[in-house]
């Protein structure tokens, strides 16, 4: 879009800086921020189009922009670039509850109204993770497992707030184990909170150990269970997510 926000394709399917579908839009905007609902990506304002493309990269990584990729991968770009506004965010290949173009917005199923128990801790702090070596698995290196860059959202907690959240819970191993064995990974969660998470926004991780996930998809799914419970399920460990801390 070369920058503007305004922009909408020739094609009439694309609009806005980030070159959304309505259909993507709305979907993002279902889970996230209902009053966007219906809006013209175009037509949002400049802090609505960035909030919502940050979403969209948090969910799906560079994925929805194929030939603009190497903005965040550092590659050349493609030899055959796609034209401006071409490269759109485009709706997942995946099964979700996203409508095709032209279905009403308010047909589109609204986000689950209760949050899971407050028994579902990621961790408690007595359980934090000790392990032997030979339990750590060897995570390869592997674009997936580079960290995922938090959004740049006021009243997100930045990198550094994570870093410390994830050293105090496993000295910041994404391969840790607690020593009753029950609960994974860098932010320690509990089986049944990560397949919780994962059920209504990353389907494809739902039944995997969380220690054995991809350090990119742990840092995704611990973004998504603070937008949901802050940090709550990180009752001693939590103190490092919160302003000023």
């Amino acid at each position: 879009s070369q920058g503007d926000y305004g922009f909408e394709h020739p094609s009439g399917q694309h609009f806005g800086a980030y070159q959304f579908t309505v259909a993507t839009w709305d979907r993002l905007a279902t889970q996230r921020y209902t009053d966007l609902l219906g809006v013209l990506p175009s037509e949002a304002t400049p802090a609505d189009q960035d909030r919502m493309a940050y979403y969209l990269w948090v969910e799906s990584g560079h994925a929805r922009w194929p030939a603009c990729s190497h903005v965040f991968t550092g590659d050349p770009p493609p030899v055959a670039a796609a034209a401006s506004g071409t490269d759109q965010a485009a709706p997942p290949t995946e099964a979700t509850s996203e409508a095709p173009d032209g279905v009403p917005a308010d047909t589109l199923p609204a986000e689950p109204a209760t949050l899971p128990p407050a028994a579902e801790e990621a961790q408690p702090e007595e359980a934090a993770a000790t392990v032997a070596d030979s339990e750590i698995p060897v995570l390869s290196p592997d674009p997936a497992n580079q960290p995922a860059v938090p959004p740049d959202v006021a009243g997100f907690p930045t990198p550094e707030q994570w870093e410390a959240l994830r050293f105090c819970e496993s000295s910041g191993n994404y391969g840790a184990v607690s020593r009753d064995r029950r609960y994974y990974g860098a932010y320690q969660f509990w089986p049944d909170t990560w397949d919780s998470v994962a059920g209504r926004n990353y389907p494809r991780l739902l039944g995997i150990l969380p220690s054995e996930a991809t350090t990119h998809d742990q840092d995704r799914m611990a973004y998504r269970l603070w937008e949901e419970r802050g940090d709550q399920p990180w009752p001693v460990c939590g103190r490092h997510l919160r302003t000023g801390a």
